[in-house]
C-alpha cells in the first residue's frame, strides 16, 4: 500500500522527477557501473585477459602494499599535508568572509571579492608556473632576499618548504572561492541583530563572536566534515605539478603514488588495491567524524 502511494506521488510529480533522470543516468554510468573494476585489486590483472579472465590472488596485492615503505611515506605525507590545510586553509575563507562582511563600501567589497576568487579559475598548471617563476633562483622572492643580504634559496629542492608551499598555493587559489558559501550564509543574518547589539553597546568583535560565528556554525559543521572526510586525498594536480624527484620523501602522496604505479608502471592491480584502501579509509573517517558531530552537536550530514 505504501509502495503504491509512493508511485502515485512520483507520477503526480513526474515532470520534476524527469529532470533528475540525466543526473541519475550519469551517476549509474560513471559511479556505480565502474565499481566492478575493483575486482582487479584481488587479481593479477592482465589487459589481454580482462577482468574476468585474470587469475585471482586474494589479498596478495594488499599484503605487498602494506609492506612497501614508500606506501607508508605516502600515507604520512598525505595526512600531514591535509592536516596543515585543515589548520590553515580551512579557516582562511571563513576569516575572509567575516572581514568582507565588515566592509561598508559596497564597491570596494565587490571588487575585493571578485579578485579573491579569480585564482580559482586558473588551472594548477598556471599556478605552478606563477609560483615557479616567483620562487626561482633569480625570481622575485630571491631578489627580495638578496636586498637583505640573504643568499638565494633553492625552494624547489628544499624539503622543509614543500608542505608550507602546498598550504600557501592552496589558500591563494581556493580561499576566495570557498568564501562564497560563507558570504552567502552571512547574508542571511537578520540585520536587526546587529542593530540590537549596537544599542547594547557591543563592539565589533563581540558581534562577530555572538552573532556572526553562531550563524555560520551549521555551514561550518558541514564543510568541516567534508574536509575531514578527504583526509587521505591531498589533491593530485597540485602535488604532482609541484613535486620533483629530489623531494619525493615529503612530496609523494597517495594520489601520485597510485598514479605512478597504475599508469607509469602498469601495475593495475596494485594501484587499484591502494586506491581501494584510500577510499575505505576516507569513508571510515567520514562516518566517524559524522557520528562524533551528531553526538556533540546533534546534527550531521545525515
Amino acid at each position: 500500500m505504501k509502495g503504491k502511494k509512493v508511485l502515485k506521488e512520483i507520477w503526480a510529480q513526474r515532470t520534476l522527477y524527469s529532470m533528475l533522470l540525466p543526473g541519475i543516468i550519469c551517476l549509474i554510468l560513471f559511479s556505480y557501473l565502474p565499481l566492478y573494476g575493483l575486482l582487479i585489486a584481488f587479481q593479477d590483472y592482465k589487459i589481454s585477459t580482462g577482468v574476468f579472465g585474470s587469475p585471482w590472488v586474494g589479498f596478495e596485492q594488499f599484503a605487498t602494499l602494506f609492506q612497501d615503505h614508500d606506501f607508508a611515506i605516502a600515507i604520512r605525507n598525505t595526512v600531514a599535508i591535509n592536516l596543515l590545510k585543515l589548520v590553515f586553509c580551512f579557516p582562511a575563507p571563513i576569516l575572509f568572509a567575516i572581514m568582507l562582511s565588515e566592509l561598508r563600501l559596497v564597491g570596494i567589497k565587490k571588487g575585493v571579492q571578485t579578485l579573491s576568487y579569480l585564482p580559482h579559475f586558473f588551472t594548477w598548471v598556471i599556478v605552478a608556473g606563477i609560483f615557479g617563476d616567483l620562487l626561482a633562483t633569480d625570481g622575485t622572492v630571491n631578489r627580495i632576499l638578496g636586498v637583505f643580504g640573504i643568499d638565494p634559496v633553492q625552494f624547489s629542492t628544499e624539503d622543509w618548504f614543500f608542505w608550507p608551499l602546498m598550504v600557501i598555493t592552496g589558500t591563494w587559489k581556493e580561499g576566495g572561492w570557498n568564501a562564497i558559501i560563507y558570504i552567502a550564509a552571512l547574508s542571511n543574518i537578520n540585520p536587526e541583530l546587529y542593530e540590537a547589539a549596537d544599542i547594547d553597546g557591543a563592539g565589533r568583535f563581540a558581534k562577530i563572536r555572538y552573532i556572526t560565528l553562531p550563524a555560520l556554525m551549521p555551514t561550518l559543521r558541514i564543510t568541516l566534515l567534508l574536509s575531514i572526510a578527504g583526509l587521505f586525498n591531498a589533491g593530485f594536480d597540485q602535488i604532482y605539478l609541484f613535486q620533483n624527484p629530489l623531494i619525493l620523501n615529503v612530496a609523494e602522496v597517495l594520489d601520485t603514488y597510485i598514479y605512478k604505479f597504475g599508469l607509469s608502471n602498469r601495475m593495475y592491480s596494485y594501484a587499484t588495491a591502494a586506491g581501494l584502501v584510500q577510499s575505505l579509509v576516507n569513508f571510515a573517517i567520514l562516518i566517524a567524524a559524522n557520528t562524533v558531530c551528531k553526538k556533540t552537536t546533534g546534527s550531521g550530514l545525515y
